[in-house]
Protein backbone atom coordinates (compact mmCIF):
# COMPACT_ATOMS: atom_id res chain seq x y z
CA UNK A 1 0.00 0.00 0.00
CA UNK A 2 2.94 2.40 0.48
CA UNK A 3 4.03 1.94 -3.06
CA UNK A 4 1.31 2.55 -4.45
CA UNK A 5 -0.06 5.63 -2.45
CA UNK A 6 2.97 7.16 -1.34
CA UNK A 7 1.66 7.03 2.19
CA UNK A 8 4.94 6.86 4.69
CA UNK A 9 5.51 3.91 6.86
CA UNK A 10 3.96 5.72 10.21
CA UNK A 11 0.87 6.23 8.53
CA UNK A 12 -2.58 5.77 10.32
CA UNK A 13 -5.95 5.86 9.24
CA UNK A 14 -5.94 9.14 10.58
CA UNK A 15 -3.57 10.11 7.54
CA UNK A 16 -6.94 9.80 5.76
CA UNK A 17 -9.02 11.52 7.25
CA UNK A 18 -8.98 15.87 6.99
CA UNK A 19 -11.41 18.49 8.43
CA UNK A 20 -13.46 15.29 8.91
CA UNK A 21 -13.50 13.73 5.70
CA UNK A 22 -11.97 10.43 3.85
CA UNK A 23 -9.49 11.95 2.08
CA UNK A 24 -7.11 9.34 0.58
CA UNK A 25 -3.93 9.85 -1.88
CA UNK A 26 -4.10 9.43 -5.15
CA UNK A 27 -3.75 5.88 -6.29
CA UNK A 28 -1.04 4.48 -8.29
CA UNK A 29 -2.54 0.66 -9.29
CA UNK A 30 -6.28 -0.22 -10.02
CA UNK A 31 -5.99 -2.72 -6.54
CA UNK A 32 -5.90 0.25 -4.30
CA UNK A 33 -8.17 2.60 -6.36
CA UNK A 34 -10.67 -0.15 -5.78
CA UNK A 35 -9.68 0.20 -2.07
CA UNK A 36 -10.27 3.97 -2.02
CA UNK A 37 -13.47 3.63 -3.82
CA UNK A 38 -15.37 1.46 -1.02
CA UNK A 39 -14.64 4.22 1.50
CA UNK A 40 -18.04 5.26 2.86
CA UNK A 41 -20.06 7.74 1.64
CA UNK A 42 -20.64 9.00 5.33
CA UNK A 43 -17.97 10.90 6.95
CA UNK A 44 -16.11 9.24 9.36
CA UNK A 45 -15.80 10.63 13.29
CA UNK A 46 -14.10 13.32 13.53
CA UNK A 47 -12.89 12.69 17.17
CA UNK A 48 -11.16 9.52 16.68
CA UNK A 49 -10.81 7.52 19.66
CA UNK A 50 -6.96 5.89 20.27
CA UNK A 51 -6.37 1.79 18.54
CA UNK A 52 -6.81 -0.48 21.23
CA UNK A 53 -4.54 -3.33 21.39
CA UNK A 54 -6.76 -7.09 21.86
CA UNK A 55 -5.69 -10.23 21.58
CA UNK A 56 -5.38 -13.02 23.70
CA UNK A 57 -3.77 -16.31 23.70
CA UNK A 58 -5.69 -19.62 22.92
CA UNK A 59 -5.81 -21.87 25.20
CA UNK A 60 -2.36 -23.56 24.54
CA UNK A 61 -1.13 -20.23 25.11
CA UNK A 62 0.17 -19.45 21.49
CA UNK A 63 -1.00 -16.04 19.79
CA UNK A 64 -3.39 -16.69 16.23
CA UNK A 65 -5.50 -14.88 14.23
CA UNK A 66 -7.84 -16.85 15.37
CA UNK A 67 -7.41 -16.09 18.95
CA UNK A 68 -7.76 -12.54 17.95
CA UNK A 69 -10.77 -12.82 16.36
CA UNK A 70 -12.28 -14.13 19.47
CA UNK A 71 -11.04 -11.99 21.51
CA UNK A 72 -12.79 -9.27 19.62
CA UNK A 73 -15.56 -11.10 19.29
CA UNK A 74 -15.82 -10.95 23.32
CA UNK A 75 -15.48 -7.53 23.70
CA UNK A 76 -18.21 -6.80 21.15
CA UNK A 77 -20.20 -9.26 18.86
CA UNK A 78 -18.81 -8.56 14.62
CA UNK A 79 -20.33 -9.94 11.95
CA UNK A 80 -18.55 -9.96 8.63
CA UNK A 81 -19.98 -9.25 5.12
CA UNK A 82 -21.06 -12.11 3.05
CA UNK A 83 -18.80 -12.82 0.22
CA UNK A 84 -16.87 -16.11 -1.28
CA UNK A 85 -13.46 -14.75 -0.60
CA UNK A 86 -14.89 -13.64 3.33
CA UNK A 87 -15.98 -17.21 3.56
CA UNK A 88 -12.83 -19.30 2.36
CA UNK A 89 -10.90 -16.98 4.19
CA UNK A 90 -12.17 -17.40 7.64
CA UNK A 91 -12.54 -21.26 6.70
CA UNK A 92 -8.94 -21.29 6.43
CA UNK A 93 -8.22 -19.98 9.63
CA UNK A 94 -11.05 -22.23 11.09
CA UNK A 95 -13.04 -19.34 12.49
CA UNK A 96 -16.88 -19.02 12.97
CA UNK A 97 -18.69 -15.96 12.13
CA UNK A 98 -22.15 -14.53 11.41
CA UNK A 99 -22.09 -13.78 7.42
CA UNK A 100 -24.84 -10.57 6.48
CA UNK A 101 -25.25 -9.49 3.31
CA UNK A 102 -24.76 -5.45 2.96
CA UNK A 103 -26.82 -3.44 1.44
CA UNK A 104 -26.59 -2.09 -2.58
CA UNK A 105 -26.02 1.65 -2.41
CA UNK A 106 -28.53 3.87 -4.11
CA UNK A 107 -28.36 7.41 -5.05
CA UNK A 108 -30.55 10.17 -6.50
CA UNK A 109 -30.34 13.55 -8.32
CA UNK A 110 -31.58 16.38 -5.73
CA UNK A 111 -33.36 19.33 -6.28
CA UNK A 112 -32.05 22.46 -4.74
CA UNK A 113 -34.21 24.77 -2.53
CA UNK A 114 -36.50 27.28 -4.15
CA UNK A 115 -34.73 30.12 -5.57
CA UNK A 116 -31.65 27.88 -6.48
CA UNK A 117 -30.09 26.67 -9.05
CA UNK A 118 -28.38 23.08 -9.84
CA UNK A 119 -25.45 22.72 -12.21
CA UNK A 120 -24.21 19.25 -13.05
CA UNK A 121 -21.06 18.81 -15.50
CA UNK A 122 -18.90 15.73 -16.93
CA UNK A 123 -16.51 15.12 -19.14
CA UNK A 124 -16.27 11.83 -21.80
CA UNK A 125 -13.35 10.28 -23.15
CA UNK A 126 -13.44 9.09 -26.67
CA UNK A 127 -10.95 6.87 -28.62
CA UNK A 128 -9.22 9.94 -30.14
CA UNK A 129 -11.23 13.02 -28.45
CA UNK A 130 -13.15 13.82 -25.36
CA UNK A 131 -16.52 15.61 -24.81
CA UNK A 132 -18.32 18.05 -22.37
CA UNK A 133 -20.98 18.49 -20.82
CA UNK A 134 -22.95 20.93 -18.64
CA UNK A 135 -26.42 21.30 -17.93
CA UNK A 136 -28.80 23.90 -15.48
CA UNK A 137 -31.84 22.64 -13.38
CA UNK A 138 -34.45 24.86 -11.18
CA UNK A 139 -35.89 23.69 -7.90
CA UNK A 140 -38.38 21.47 -9.54
CA UNK A 141 -35.28 19.93 -11.93
CA UNK A 142 -36.59 21.67 -14.91
CA UNK A 143 -34.32 22.59 -17.56
CA UNK A 144 -32.82 25.96 -18.30
CA UNK A 145 -30.37 25.27 -20.08
CA UNK A 146 -27.51 22.81 -21.21
CA UNK A 147 -24.61 22.20 -23.44
CA UNK A 148 -22.08 20.32 -25.19
CA UNK A 149 -18.78 20.31 -26.49
CA UNK A 150 -16.35 18.20 -28.22
CA UNK A 151 -12.11 18.87 -27.42
CA UNK A 152 -9.20 16.79 -27.56
CA UNK A 153 -7.88 14.36 -25.07
CA UNK A 154 -6.52 16.01 -21.86
CA UNK A 155 -5.85 14.87 -18.46
CA UNK A 156 -9.53 13.96 -17.23
CA UNK A 157 -9.14 15.88 -14.05
CA UNK A 158 -7.97 18.81 -16.81
CA UNK A 159 -11.27 18.22 -18.53
CA UNK A 160 -13.62 18.47 -15.47
CA UNK A 161 -11.89 21.49 -14.39
CA UNK A 162 -12.73 22.96 -18.09
CA UNK A 163 -16.56 21.59 -17.99
CA UNK A 164 -17.00 22.91 -14.44
CA UNK A 165 -15.64 26.32 -15.44
CA UNK A 166 -18.08 26.40 -18.81
CA UNK A 167 -20.97 25.30 -17.13
CA UNK A 168 -20.20 28.15 -14.31
CA UNK A 169 -20.43 30.66 -16.87
CA UNK A 170 -23.41 28.75 -18.42
CA UNK A 171 -25.18 29.72 -15.23
CA UNK A 172 -24.37 32.97 -15.01
CA UNK A 173 -24.96 33.92 -18.00
CA UNK A 174 -28.72 32.49 -17.59
CA UNK A 175 -29.05 34.91 -14.47
CA UNK A 176 -28.98 32.01 -11.51
CA UNK A 177 -27.69 34.09 -8.39
CA UNK A 178 -27.50 30.87 -5.85
CA UNK A 179 -26.16 27.95 -7.16
CA UNK A 180 -25.64 24.18 -5.85
CA UNK A 181 -22.86 22.57 -8.44
CA UNK A 182 -22.66 18.91 -8.71
CA UNK A 183 -19.67 17.09 -10.27
CA UNK A 184 -18.85 13.71 -10.30
CA UNK A 185 -14.63 14.52 -9.61
CA UNK A 186 -13.55 14.63 -6.33
CA UNK A 187 -10.81 16.27 -7.23
CA UNK A 188 -11.91 19.45 -9.09
CA UNK A 189 -14.32 19.45 -5.61
CA UNK A 190 -11.77 19.31 -3.18
CA UNK A 191 -9.50 21.51 -5.29
CA UNK A 192 -12.61 24.29 -5.40
CA UNK A 193 -12.90 24.16 -1.89
CA UNK A 194 -9.63 24.18 -1.02
CA UNK A 195 -9.26 20.60 0.53
CA UNK A 196 -6.01 20.29 -1.76
CA UNK A 197 -3.86 21.83 -3.90
CA UNK A 198 -3.33 21.49 -7.78
CA UNK A 199 -0.53 21.02 -9.87
CA UNK A 200 0.81 24.28 -10.58
CA UNK A 201 -0.30 23.76 -14.57
CA UNK A 202 -3.91 24.04 -13.46
CA UNK A 203 -3.62 27.07 -11.34
CA UNK A 204 -4.72 29.39 -13.80
CA UNK A 205 -7.84 27.63 -14.31
CA UNK A 206 -8.27 27.11 -10.81
CA UNK A 207 -8.63 30.69 -10.64
CA UNK A 208 -11.15 30.86 -13.17
CA UNK A 209 -13.31 28.65 -11.57
CA UNK A 210 -13.11 30.20 -8.04
CA UNK A 211 -13.59 33.56 -9.56
CA UNK A 212 -16.87 32.65 -11.27
CA UNK A 213 -18.22 31.11 -7.83
CA UNK A 214 -17.84 34.14 -6.20
CA UNK A 215 -19.85 36.09 -8.83
CA UNK A 216 -22.59 33.98 -7.10
CA UNK A 217 -24.33 35.23 -4.36
CA UNK A 218 -24.53 32.04 -3.15
CA UNK A 219 -22.22 28.62 -4.15
CA UNK A 220 -22.55 25.10 -2.38
CA UNK A 221 -20.07 22.53 -4.72
CA UNK A 222 -20.83 19.16 -3.87
CA UNK A 223 -19.41 15.60 -5.11
CA UNK A 224 -21.81 13.11 -6.30
CA UNK A 225 -21.49 9.52 -7.66
CA UNK A 226 -21.28 9.53 -11.33
CA UNK A 227 -24.71 7.34 -11.03
CA UNK A 228 -26.55 10.56 -9.79
CA UNK A 229 -24.93 12.75 -12.49
CA UNK A 230 -26.50 10.91 -15.62
CA UNK A 231 -27.58 13.98 -17.03
CA UNK A 232 -24.65 15.59 -17.72
CA UNK A 233 -22.53 12.46 -18.75
CA UNK A 234 -25.09 11.83 -21.60
CA UNK A 235 -24.30 15.59 -22.85
CA UNK A 236 -21.02 14.87 -22.16
CA UNK A 237 -21.00 11.61 -24.77
CA UNK A 238 -23.31 13.28 -27.51
CA UNK A 239 -21.51 13.36 -30.73
CA UNK A 240 -20.59 16.61 -31.41
CA UNK A 241 -17.32 18.03 -32.94
CA UNK A 242 -15.40 20.85 -31.35
CA UNK A 243 -17.79 23.23 -32.20
CA UNK A 244 -20.13 23.98 -29.11
CA UNK A 245 -24.05 22.90 -28.72
CA UNK A 246 -26.27 25.02 -26.48
CA UNK A 247 -30.04 23.25 -25.94
CA UNK A 248 -32.90 25.09 -24.93
CA UNK A 249 -35.41 23.31 -23.24
CA UNK A 250 -37.43 22.16 -26.12
CA UNK A 251 -34.48 21.10 -28.29
CA UNK A 252 -33.40 18.41 -26.02
CA UNK A 253 -32.65 14.68 -27.53
CA UNK A 254 -34.96 11.73 -26.47
CA UNK A 255 -32.44 9.65 -24.29
CA UNK A 256 -31.92 12.85 -22.00
CA UNK A 257 -35.23 13.86 -21.59
CA UNK A 258 -36.01 10.61 -20.50
CA UNK A 259 -33.18 11.23 -17.86
CA UNK A 260 -34.44 14.85 -16.38
CA UNK A 261 -37.70 12.81 -15.88
CA UNK A 262 -35.99 10.18 -14.07
CA UNK A 263 -34.16 12.95 -12.09
CA UNK A 264 -37.22 14.89 -11.72
CA UNK A 265 -39.33 11.90 -10.07
CA UNK A 266 -36.55 11.18 -7.58
CA UNK A 267 -35.62 7.98 -9.21
CA UNK A 268 -33.09 5.79 -7.23
CA UNK A 269 -29.82 4.66 -9.19
CA UNK A 270 -27.57 1.65 -8.15
CA UNK A 271 -23.95 2.44 -7.90
CA UNK A 272 -22.22 -0.44 -9.37
CA UNK A 273 -18.58 -1.09 -7.84
CA UNK A 274 -17.08 -4.23 -7.55
CA UNK A 275 -18.48 -4.53 -4.03
CA UNK A 276 -22.05 -4.63 -5.64
CA UNK A 277 -21.50 -6.89 -8.12
CA UNK A 278 -20.54 -9.38 -5.83
CA UNK A 279 -23.68 -8.96 -4.12
CA UNK A 280 -25.50 -9.27 -6.84
CA UNK A 281 -23.70 -11.54 -8.75
CA UNK A 282 -21.70 -13.77 -6.02
CA UNK A 283 -24.44 -15.64 -4.23
CA UNK A 284 -24.86 -19.50 -6.14
CA UNK A 285 -28.75 -18.41 -4.81
CA UNK A 286 -29.95 -15.62 -6.77
CA UNK A 287 -30.92 -17.03 -9.91
CA UNK A 288 -28.51 -14.85 -12.24
CA UNK A 289 -26.28 -18.20 -13.00
CA UNK A 290 -25.97 -17.18 -16.57
CA UNK A 291 -24.87 -13.99 -16.07
CA UNK A 292 -21.36 -12.66 -15.23
CA UNK A 293 -20.19 -9.19 -13.74
CA UNK A 294 -16.86 -7.86 -15.06
CA UNK A 295 -15.12 -5.19 -13.28
CA UNK A 296 -12.72 -2.36 -14.50
CA UNK A 297 -9.67 -4.20 -13.02
CA UNK A 298 -10.67 -7.23 -14.75
CA UNK A 299 -9.36 -5.83 -17.45
CA UNK A 300 -5.72 -5.14 -15.90
CA UNK A 301 -3.06 -7.99 -17.80
CA UNK A 302 -0.94 -9.24 -15.14
CA UNK A 303 2.14 -7.37 -14.11
CA UNK A 304 0.75 -4.10 -15.56
CA UNK A 305 2.88 -1.36 -14.64
CA UNK A 306 0.34 1.43 -13.54
CA UNK A 307 0.97 5.09 -15.76
CA UNK A 308 -0.46 7.06 -13.33
CA UNK A 309 -3.68 7.59 -15.65
CA UNK A 310 -7.00 7.08 -14.42
CA UNK A 311 -8.78 6.21 -17.87
CA UNK A 312 -5.96 3.42 -17.99
CA UNK A 313 -8.29 0.93 -16.12
CA UNK A 314 -11.08 1.52 -18.27
CA UNK A 315 -9.11 1.57 -21.82
CA UNK A 316 -7.86 -1.92 -20.67
CA UNK A 317 -11.11 -2.70 -19.12
CA UNK A 318 -12.87 -2.01 -23.15
CA UNK A 319 -10.27 -3.24 -24.79
CA UNK A 320 -10.94 -6.86 -23.02
CA UNK A 321 -14.48 -6.45 -22.88
CA UNK A 322 -14.83 -8.32 -26.87
CA UNK A 323 -12.46 -11.21 -25.24
CA UNK A 324 -15.11 -11.81 -22.39
CA UNK A 325 -18.28 -11.64 -24.39
CA UNK A 326 -16.20 -14.56 -26.57
CA UNK A 327 -16.00 -16.49 -23.69
CA UNK A 328 -19.28 -16.38 -22.66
Amino acid sequence: MRLHSGLPCAAKVSSLIREGEWHPPVSRSAALSEVWAELPPKQPRSQLEDDKVIWKPDVTGLFSLKSAWNAIREVKQRSVEDSDKHRSLLANWGIDAAFVRSPIQVCSWCKPPEGWWALNTDVSLRENAAGLGGILRDHRGELCVAFAEGCGRDDIDALELRALIQGLQMAKGFGASKLWVYADSKWVVDCLIGLITPPWRWSAELWVAKELVNDFVDCNIRHVWREANRAADSLARLPVDTSRADFPPLCLPLVLQSILCEDRDGKLYTRFTAKSNGLIFGSEDNGLDNLKAYNVTDGVPPNYVCTGRPEAFIELFMKATPGNFKEL
